[in-house]
């Protein structure tokens, strides 16, 4: 090889070197001195080499690398939230992006590669806060003295949960686009099983993430249904009833910790979860077991919620179990000759307007007795 094409190739490389070498100075001058402007230029000398690296994975690796040291150093060692949350985003990119690049420089998988590069997402979210705000604190109390009102977990740690949440995202999407067509759905329900355990156990030991459990559970359903989409299953209690059941558990410990909530708010995302699918797909099939089972549930339901005192299972399975015997008579009501229907609707109203007066009473006993429910 001629001298000149060496340094034709060499040339980017140099430049890449140079640029990072330059953003490395202006960032340790600007953590060392506090100067926000040094900060500025050197992440974006940073930003361009790993650009200007892009044409070659090698090259690539290094500037990543080069930017998860920075970002990792900026966003522990700098105590203003905004900084701090840019920092953490462009670490969790970085990170992401680095194991994307090892992957195809180790001819990985690329389904793999992105499992790869989702689990160390999820990682970088739970290990982060952990360290980082000890790593914050201490710094904090022997270099510099910032107002404890510019700093917070929650606005600082917002940037690594981002960064990776879009970082998972993208090379999530990547997996399943270089997956086969028959694989896809297999792909798929793996990367989102990953997510929900990521975001679960975020919710279990961050008490001020708890409400990502929501986020985690819906990820690991819909990771279920597409497993059981791909196998061929079509019943919808297999994609319905644990999630159901995992909301009632959910409600019945949120009215065992808060007695004074009511009932429906609590019940009632697991109750219509576990009984409207099977009420759509009766009203469609009236007969069948489904519709003995549904109706069957709903009686234990209602002396359930008779026995408690509590409105939702009553409401619920009241107003299920009556579209479902209406349904059932439906066929009946078919074959039934129009006199006779007819008949029957005249003697019912004359035997409720001689017993008007016992009816009344026993409706509002009814009411009086509704009201009474939690």
């Amino acid at each position: 090889m001629s001298m000149h094409r060496r340094l034709v190739l060499l040339f980017p490389a140099m430049v890449v070197g140079l640029m990072l070498a330059v953003g490395s100075a202006f960032a340790a001058w600007s953590l060392r001195g506090k100067r926000g402007t040094t900060l500025v230029v050197g992440s974006g000398f940073a930003l361009l080499a790993v650009a200007t690296s892009l044409y070659d994975e090698h090259l690539t690796a290094v500037a990543l690398l080069v930017a998860v040291a920075l970002a990792g150093a900026v966003h522990l060692r700098v105590g203003r939230a905004p900084v701090s949350l840019a920092a953490g985003g462009v670490l969790a990119a970085s990170l992401a992006g680095s194991v994307w690049t090892w992957g195809a420089l180790a001819d990985a998988p690329a389904t793999w590669t992105a499992l790869s590069a989702l689990v160390v997402a999820g990682l970088v979210v739970l290990a982060v806060p952990a360290a980082g705000e000890r790593a914050w604190r201490f710094y904090l109390r022997d270099h510099v003295a910032v107002s404890t009102r510019n700093w917070s977990p929650q606005r600082r740690f917002a940037g690594v949960e981002a960064g990776s949440m879009v970082s998972g995202v993208v090379v999530a999407a990547a997996g399943v686009a270089a997956s086969s067509s028959s694989l896809q759905p297999t792909w798929t329900a793996a990367y989102l099983t990953t997510a929900g355990v990521v975001a679960s156990l975020i919710a279990l030991l961050r008490p001020d993430r708890r409400l990502v459990g929501w986020l985690g559970g819906a990820l690991l359903a819909v990771a279920s249904w597409v497993r059981l989409w791909d196998i061929g299953v079509q019943a919808p209690e297999a994609y319905t009833l644990p999630s159901a059941a995992a909301l009632a558990i959910a409600g019945l410990l949120h009215l065992r910790h808060r007695p004074e909530s009511g009932t429906m708010a609590a019940l009632a995302p697991g109750l219509s979860l576990g009984l409207v699918p099977s009420l759509l797909w009766v009203l469609g099939e009236p007969v069948g077991l489904r519709s003995v089972m549904l109706g069957l549930a709903c009686l234990a339901l209602l002396m359930l919620g008779v026995r408690l005192r509590w409105t939702a299972p009553v409401g619920f399975a009241a107003a299920v179990g009556t579209l479902v015997v209406l349904r059932q008579i439906t066929p009946i009501a078919d074959a039934v000759p129009q006199w006779a229907l007819i008949g029957s609707a005249g003697t019912l109203l004359v035997a409720m307007g001689i017993t008007w007066e016992r009816r009344l009473h026993e409706v509002r006993a009814v009411l009086g007795y509704a009201r009474a429910l939690r």
